[in-house]
């Protein structure tokens, strides 16, 4: 699996392209680590056409187990995935559904300007969040 990592405007960046594997997978959650910035995470995973996979469904379990270690403990997540086709976008969904929380929010998009837009939306969200929580209560 070969993939381009980049930080765009406080978010990381993974493009991937090529043949997808678990351990290429594997190794590119725990990349994630060192991205990590005030106990939060931002990431948009765009899928370039013509992307494969060598995957079988019992391999997404050990995926998303990675992933959810490396997640759990943040205060905030959130991973857009952009796909075009239809296999990749289908997988990305089930990693929503299997991950996803109150803290690790994920989203699946066919366009990179949507993918944008919500992650933005997410980073607003929780700098309001932490704002609310950082103000005291008035008597």
């Amino acid at each position: 699996m070969g993939y381009e990592r980049r930080v765009v405007d406080g978010v990381v960046q993974t493009i991937v392209e090529g043949c997808m594997t678990v351990d290429g997978c594997v190794n590119s959650i725990r990349e994630l680590d060192g991205f990590i910035a005030d106990n939060r995470l931002y990431e948009m995973v765009i899928y370039r056409p013509g992307v494969t996979a060598d995957l079988e469904f019992n391999h997404q379990t050990r995926i998303m187990r990675e992933a959810i270690e490396m997640l759990s403990p943040l205060d905030h997540c959130a991973v857009a995935f952009v796909a075009d086709l239809d296999f990749v976008y289908g997988m990305c969904r089930q990693l929503q559904l299997q991950i996803e929380n109150d803290r690790i929010l994920m989203s699946v998009f066919r366009t990179e300007a949507t993918a944008w837009a919500w992650i933005n939306e997410m980073r607003s969200y929780a700098q309001s969040a932490l704002t609310q929580e950082s103000t005291p209560i008035a008597d």
